[in-house]
């Protein structure tokens, strides 16, 4: 299967054995139960012009979720349906993306602008103890800053005037921590190489763009 594409883009008359699948639908609820339902299941494959060597290839069109609920149907209702499935990359729509959520953020740092001891460490700890320890020396240290959403509370100087001001959160700039999460159909590993691949093609074309660029001196004006 090939993706459709601005220069390919889905043609629903004139359906593309390269870049388009059908399925047919028929079901009818039985009359002897209240519902009857139908799952993904129902779908059937049905092979277009030039796809017919893939019915032999258990492994080249199949269902992934056959117990998906589709609809409910009543005692004699019936349903009759053709889907048409095309593969597409996020370029051309977003309903094509394989990724729900990415996003980055610089890594959080916490240090202390004086050190906090004794009574005021303890009381620290047990406010965050996820971020928050206390040596041999009776000192407050830093075990994780990764868990600093807490640590927002302790700054408020009305309500621990005895640490609030010696606490400085802040992001490294030189540390970022990337999240990605799939919806299902690739793994995160995967798309995020094929996303470096591509980066690395941009890059490549913008740098051969810079080479071929003829550059023209200006001449400084005579006075």
């Amino acid at each position: 299967m090939q993706y459709i594409d601005e220069q390919n883009p889905g043609n629903f008359t004139a359906l593309d054995p390269l870049r388009v699948l059908v399925f047919d639908l028929e079901a009818e609820g039985a009359k002897d139960a209240a519902t009857t339902l139908v799952h993904s299941s129902a779908l059937t494959w049905v092979p277009l012009p030039g796809q017919e060597a893939w019915v032999e290839d258990d492994d080249k069109v199949f269902l992934v979720h056959p117990d998906i609920l589709l609809t409910k149907l009543g005692p004699g209702q019936k349903l009759k349906l053709r889907a048409i499935a095309v593969k597409g990359i996020g370029a051309v729509h977003t309903k094509w993306s394989p990724v729900s959520s990415c996003y980055y953020e610089m890594k959080t740092s916490i240090r202390f602008t004086e050190p906090v001891r004794g009574e005021a460490a303890h009381q620290l700890q047990q406010l965050c103890p996820e971020t928050f320890s206390v040596d041999e020396k009776d000192e407050a240290v830093v075990i994780d800053a990764s868990k600093y959403t807490k640590v927002l509370d302790c700054l408020r100087p009305d309500a621990y005037p005895a640490f609030a001001d010696k606490i400085a959160i802040e992001k490294d700039k030189t540390c970022v921590r990337f999240y990605l999460e799939s919806t299902g159909q690739l793994p995160c590993a995967q798309i995020f190489r094929t996303a470096l691949q591509l980066f690395a093609e941009r890059c490549r074309s913008l740098s051969k763009m810079v080479m071929q660029t003829e550059v023209h001196p200006t001449e400084e004006p005579t006075k």
